[in-house]
């Protein structure tokens, strides 16, 4: 989800971690008579909301993958309100008019195909973001391959290997550890996870859940105790790491062979190994060589030149194309899911899903039953969505606004503070409002007082009925949530993100520097 960041990107006093220089002896002495001013003057920059900022950000050439950063904002803000109304409205992800529960049917008009992709868009978010950083990692690595320029390919591996886990690791244990110590700090109750006694051993027990979820090849859970939402970072690490090395074993051999080789790979882990996570990486980079190869004039001969000259040839054509792939993209993307309930249940009753089912290869199905199913046609689902978009002029340029652009540059962080702030403050705005109640002795205990408390009062003006997922009260929790939401994940990435850009870089040039 996070994307490294060049030094020219970068402020004047995080560049110097990458050029080595200094500023004028005057300047430090100047800034160090008004530390205290500059430190409010910076805390104030942190903390002021982005749209209330005086200064004017920025203006920033629109580049060739900002299209996928506007993708990639608005895949984590669906995640955002899939998990507001998972956590609330059960059988929800169930395709529209199938039963969940004895005699209740899910006819949440969120649920019908294309709709429910923006709103129970989870699933197929997570493998957007993984396909996204197949498309953009690697990026420079193929265009130093295509230079022939092999010992800069080496030295740029070998700094997106030791950068490229930094970036993800660093946000996702300095967000950890905040969420964990606020806790303590103000007294707050959330409903996962446990609480220790006192603060200290809350820290002593994050140290112990990091150096877990520091090693990014264990099996089981691959998230951070403190944020479950953080299984996919080791997944963004492994398949990140599984195509730079990828590049390295075949950076010797023909442009041509790596592209075949890169498909066949693609389909091998999409289909028969059961590793659609993977395998979305893999086809983000394919299609990204095979987008720079016709943006750049490289002359490569492919088994498809006679397929691609033809659309080339037929505009029309390739558009019509573009939108089937897309809507297929679509379509798949909405497959119903429900974590405590067997395949053929979950799929065997809805419309297209209940034959898509049966193609589902062996790899994916596990016994006993797991939900590890869904992930075949989602990969199928992120790839298409990807290919469709960006060949469709008007939808790249929705991508590229400046709210999708905004929402793209906090992405990382709304993905990693979202789940903790529904826990801290959503979690009590559902209590107080009749949308949920407490489901077992422990949240009672922790939010007994908070039942319905807004919702008998005499001055609450929102019902509780309406359709499913739409009912008033609900909806003004989601409301009232999402701007915190943004709030706190566009402090964080100032924080965090941006910070971790920066050490990533320093710790490369450091090492460097010990040979």
């Amino acid at each position: 989800m996070a994307a490294d960041k060049d030094s020219a990107s970068l402020p004047t006093e995080q560049r110097r971690d990458h050029d080595g220089s200094q500023p004028p002896n005057g300047i430090l002495a100047g800034a160090s008579k008004d530390v205290p001013l500059s430190l409010l003057q910076t805390i104030g920059r942190v903390l002021t909301p982005e749209i209330f900022q005086r200064r004017k950000p920025v203006a920033r050439r629109v580049g060739p993958t900002a299209w996928l950063d506007g993708l990639r904002g608005w895949a984590a803000f669906s995640v955002c309100i899939f998990h507001m109304l998972s956590f609330t409205h059960s059988g929800i992800e169930m395709c529209y008019g199938q039963g969940y529960y004895w005699s209740t049917w899910n006819y949440s008009p969120l649920s019908l195909p294309i709709i429910r992709v923006f709103f129970m868009g989870g699933h197929i978010a997570v493998m957007t973001f993984f396909t996204i950083s197949g498309y953009v990692v690697p990026r420079r690595l193929i265009s130093l391959l295509h230079e022939n320029r092999k010992e800069e390919f080496v030295e740029n591996l070998n700094s997106a290997l030791i950068r490229r886990p930094l970036r993800l690791w660093l946000p996702a244990l300095w967000t950890t550890l905040s969420f964990a110590m606020s806790w303590h700090i103000f007294g707050i109750a959330t409903p996962w996870p446990l609480h220790q006694s006192n603060i200290l051993y809350e820290f002593l027990h994050w140290c112990y859940q990091s150096t877990q979820f520091l090693f990014f090849w264990r099996l089981h859970p691959w998230y951070h105790f403190y944020n479950l939402h953080t299984w996919t970072i080791p997944v963004e690490i492994q398949g990140s790491y599984f195509i730079l090395v990828w590049l390295f074993l075949l950076h010797q051999t023909s442009h041509r062979f790596r592209l075949i080789a890169t498909l066949l790979m693609t389909l091998y882990l999409g289909i028969l190994a059961g590793a659609g996570f993977y395998a979305a990486s893999f086809a983000g980079m394919f299609t990204a060589e095979l987008d720079m190869i016709v943006s750049e004039g490289w002359q490569v001969k492919l088994p498809w030149d006679g397929f691609a000259r033809t659309l080339k040839a037929n505009p029309n054509t390739r558009m019509i194309l573009s939108y089937v792939v897309l809507i297929l993209g679509c379509l798949l993307a909405g497959q119903p899911s429900a974590d405590s309930l067997e395949m053929q249940y979950v799929m065997g009753g809805c419309p297209g899903f209940r034959d898509l089912v049966h193609l589902i290869p062996p790899s994916y199905v596990d016994d006993p039953p797991s939900s590890r199913y869904r992930w075949f046609w989602l990969f199928w689902a992120a790839w298409g969505i990807l290919v469709g978009i960006k060949d469709i002029g008007w939808i790249k340029r929705l991508f590229e606004t400046t709210f999708s652009q905004y929402l793209g540059r906090i992405s990382f962080c709304l993905y990693l503070c979202h789940g903790p702030l529904i826990g801290i403050f959503s979690e009590r705005l559902f209590y107080l409002t009749g949308v949920k109640t407490p489901g077992d002795q422990i949240l009672q205990e922790k939010f007994g007082h908070l039942v319905n408390k807004w919702h008998d009062a005499s001055w609450w003006p929102f019902p509780d009925g309406g359709p499913y997922g739409l009912e008033p009260n609900f909806l003004f929790c989601v409301f009232v949530s999402v701007p915190i939401f943004l709030y706190v994940a566009e402090v964080a990435t100032r924080l965090f993100d941006e910070r971790s850009a920066t050490v990533a870089a320093w710790t490369y040039k450091k090492l460097k520097s010990l040979r």
